[in-house]
């Protein structure tokens, strides 16, 4: 499902990431539906793909907070962890653009930084290979 685009004051040549829809699947060993959100980021022409579900995004901020913390720098607040109606559309939806701006102030402080790429997926090739529950999945486009 498409999400409404979030404002963005990066520059041309800074990552630009965004989360411009999610994919709700379902897991047949628990019975359960789950989101996967779809991050792309973009620098300069290149374009990768990163296919994310919450749980992942809470495993990362877990390991930015330590580094953060080393670095005496404020990490953002990522968007909480909600156990009832999770899975309405509503929720997803304002859930993926508080992702986004997460991403986009955690991108803001630390670009370079080896855990936020590989979380994005940047330099990876594609792995369409994988199950859909082995994530993380990513692809890049572009020159």
């Amino acid at each position: 499902m498409s999400i409404p685009a979030v404002e963005s004051a990066e520059t041309a040549d800074a990552p630009l990431v965004e989360i411009p829809e999610y994919q709700v699947h379902h897991d047949p060993n628990k019975g359960s539906d789950f989101a996967v959100y779809v991050i792309r980021t973009t620098i300069c022409d290149d374009v990768w793909t990163a296919f994310r579900r919450y749980t992942h995004f809470l495993s990362f901020h877990s390991a930015m907070r330590d580094r953060f913390a080393k670095e005496e720098r404020q990490l953002p607040t990522l968007p909480p962890k909600r156990a009832v109606g999770n899975m309405h559309p509503a929720f997803i939806n304002a859930r993926a653009v508080a992702l986004e701006r997460y991403m986009r102030a955690v991108v803001r402080e630390l670009p370079a930084d080896p855990e936020v790429t590989s979380f994005l997926g940047i330099g990876t090739a594609s792995t369409h290979e994988a199950k859909l529950t082995s994530f993380p999945w990513t692809f890049r486009t572009g020159g």
